[in-house]
């Protein structure tokens, strides 16, 4: 009897830490997500955002989807737009404000500002 015992309580110590890791509801449909955008040429990788002027500590890792990779094209300065902590008159729009010195050209500004309200509150920048 207590031979049983100690299998059983030994197999769940074996068992129990390897049903812990497999992957669960939201888990499983993030990994799917991001399967499906690496099919499509989306590659995702986990970065620190750049500082926003009224940041006073560094932002946690967050999840970064690109079309292509981060290699620079020459003439082109890189544009950040970050979602701020609140809506400000100094803002590029709402919520949203540039994290660096350089802006896309007039016709691509115009393009976002008809489209940042419309995008969920889980993207929190956008750049290229």
């Amino acid at each position: 009897m207590t031979f049983i015992l100690v299998l059983v309580l030994v197999v769940a110590f074996i068992v129990a830490p390897i049903i812990a890791l497999k992957p669960r509801g939201k888990q499983s449909q993030l990994e799917n997500m991001r399967l499906l955008a690496r099919s499509k040429g989306v590659l995702y990788s986990l970065r620190r955002l750049p500082p926003l002027k009224t940041d006073t500590q560094q932002s946690d890792a967050l999840a970064v989807y690109t079309l292509s990779p981060n290699e620079k094209i020459s003439g082109v300065d890189e544009w950040i737009l970050r979602r701020t902590q609140y809506a400000h008159d100094l803002n590029f729009f709402n919520v949203w404000d540039w994290a660096n010195e350089h802006r896309p050209p007039e016709s691509i500004q115009q393009f976002l500002l008809k489209r940042l309200f419309n995008l969920p509150a889980s993207v929190v920048g956008i750049s290229a």
